[in-house]
């Protein structure tokens, strides 16, 4: 079934080749085309007014994106938060908890004291940007209607400013800075929407970006992101343009919790598994730092792990005499539930860092957003 998932995908990000390639595909374009349709009136009505916004009281901040897949946005909320923070403002995080059993309820997932709920709940992002900050005090909270949440967030955890995980799409809460994460090495997939394609919503949506950020652009050639550059200039000229890096850090041992170094994975036979949006560029990481890797297996996106299938990859791993089965941040915190202690199980962990002067140009987005 993961097979036919990944197979499904592949072929429908394809571009049709030939008439018979197209014929193929004649009727998931048409739905695609129904589909753009839908999105960029829906858009429209909300900024002609006929569907309204409301504002949550505080600074706003939406970090979002226009494709499907990773694009390296938990990063970025992280970054926007502690940014927040360096300037004086208590942010608490928004987000839907896609992928948790109480999706759509409006629910504290911590408190920036204590972390209440597992990934199963709430969603693996979630829960991640929850151990990630937890040290810094930053709540998190979610809920599928993203104006009640953050109005909890104001009213009962003392919010002094709002970061939206994942809700370029999400028209009825008003914001102050969207930015728009790009990943610059797959930016907009084969230009169609879903289902044909990788794309939320047609290109005209870029138009209320406040800022893009390009992220995995050190893996993009002069010439493509330049390219890219002027793509994204000729939707929105008024939007600066940053961009980053998705560096690896270190590793995590899920059992100890222990911090090794990056040097750990070189020479080491491995296993692999990721249920991201882009594990391909995960396991070209592990290769990238030396690791031996023996195979590596894709899940789908937020993909809701079983102990079968943890059992499965542990004794493949045995077979194949791999010393360790090395997985995301993000996937672990789905399985640490799961992990029995006869296989080490580690993460990659990612840090994000600016090129030139994102840094500075991000900053000074909040800054103008926060400003009495």
């Amino acid at each position: 079934m993961i097979n036919l998932h990944f197979k499904v995908k592949e072929l429908l990000g394809r571009r049709a080749k030939g008439k018979f390639g197209a014929l193929l595909l004649t009727p998931v374009t048409l739905l695609s085309g129904l589909y753009a349709l839908i999105q960029y009136t829906r858009r429209n009505l909300y900024r002609e007014g006929v569907l309204k916004s409301r504002h949550a009281g505080v600074p706003t901040v939406c970090v979002g994106n226009i494709t499907l897949g990773g694009t390296g946005k938990t990063p970025c909320v992280e970054t926007v938060c502690r940014l927040l923070l360096s300037l004086g403002k208590k942010p608490v995080i928004i987000a839907r908890g896609y992928g948790g059993s109480m999706e759509g309820d409006v629910v504290v997932v911590s408190d920036g004291r204590e972390i209440k709920h597992s990934a199963a709940e709430v969603g693996d992002e979630p829960l991640l940007l929850s151990e990630r900050l937890l040290e810094a005090g930053v709540p998190v909270v979610i809920g599928a209607k993203r104006y009640d949440a953050a109005r909890l967030a104001v009213d009962e955890l003392g919010a002094e400013a709002i970061v939206m995980d994942d809700g370029f799409q999400h028209l009825a809460i008003k914001r102050d800075l969207n930015i728009v994460v790009i990943d610059a090495s797959r930016p907009f997939g084969n230009l169609f929407c879903l289902p044909r394609g990788s794309l939320r919503e047609p290109l005209s949506a870029l138009r209320d970006a406040q800022l893009f950020l390009l992220t995995r652009a050190e893996g993009v050639g002069a010439i493509s992101l330049n390219a890219l550059k002027e793509n994204l200039a000729a939707h929105n000229p008024q939007a600066p343009i940053i961009t980053a890096a998705h560096t690896p850090d270190c590793f995590r041992e899920a059992h100890t919790n222990e911090r090794l170094p990056l040097a750990w994975v070189e020479g080491r036979k491995i296993l692999a598994f990721a249920g991201i949006g882009n594990p391909g560029a995960f396991f070209l990481d592990l290769e990238e730092l030396g690791a031996r890797l023996l195979d590596s297996t894709p899940f789908p996106d937020h993909h809701e792990y079983t102990s079968a299938e943890l059992g499965q990859l542990a004794k493949w791993a045995r077979l194949s005499s791999a010393s360790a089965l090395v997985t995301t941040e993000k996937d672990l915190v789905r399985i640490e539930g799961l992990i029995k202690p006869e296989i080490m199980v580690a993460a990659l962990l990612i840090k994000m860092s600016f090129s030139e002067q994102g840094g500075d140009i991000l900053k000074a987005s909040l800054e103008g957003i926060i400003q009495p």
